[in-house]
């Protein structure tokens, strides 16, 4: 396997690390490791160095020289250490979303900023709105005072004094003397 002159295993769904060994084979012309899966780095050596980008492209988990022109960089181009490589792709879903509120909101503050006659029924109505909820509020808490009111004048009205009462203000004394 030393005189080794060509190697061709591209789409066979190899999978794994290239071997340290085939960067031993000296006499070796002609290597074709595309469309796979392999990954990590290209072993470094004289002969490896002589094959072009073309013998390892499809196997996106491959790096090293010739693929990125760096003998020493285990990342592929485009991807930085400490990050996966990004999908770039735009979500119009969200950008449409975005620009209706933009443009609803715009055009409502617009027309407020710039026609009089509109803004000042807008907060006319705003105004009304607010009376109505805060008189509405201090409605009800003046009908509770009146109604606890009421409720403590009935009790002073009915019928006199009871046994409670009478003892309560000295008055059964006042009788037992007498």
């Amino acid at each position: 396997m030393k005189e080794l002159g060509s190697l061709d295993l591209s789409s066979n769904k190899l999978t794994g690390r290239i071997p340290e060994e085939l960067a031993t084979l000296t006499f070796l012309s002609v290597l074709n490791l595309s469309y796979n899966h392999l990954s990590g780095m290209i072993p470094t050596s004289t002969q490896f160095q002589t094959f072009p980008a073309s013998s390892f492209e499809g196997n996106p988990g491959l790096s090293g020289y010739p693929l990125n022109g760096s003998f020493n960089d285990p990342h592929p181009p485009g991807q930085s250490e400490d990050s996966e490589p990004k999908d770039e792709e735009i979500e119009w879903e969200y950008v449409f979303a975005a620009l209706g509120y933009v443009v609803g909101l715009g055009s409502g503050a617009w027309t407020l900023l710039c026609c009089r006659s509109l803004r000042e029924r807008y907060f006319e109505k705003i105004e009304e709105v607010a009376d109505k909820i805060f008189y509405e509020r201090g409605r009800r808490k003046r009908h509770e005072r009146r109604i606890e009111e009421k409720k403590r004048r009935r009790e002073e009205k009915k019928g006199g004094m009871g046994l409670g009462d009478i003892i309560s203000k000295g008055l059964l004394c006042n009788l037992a003397c007498v």
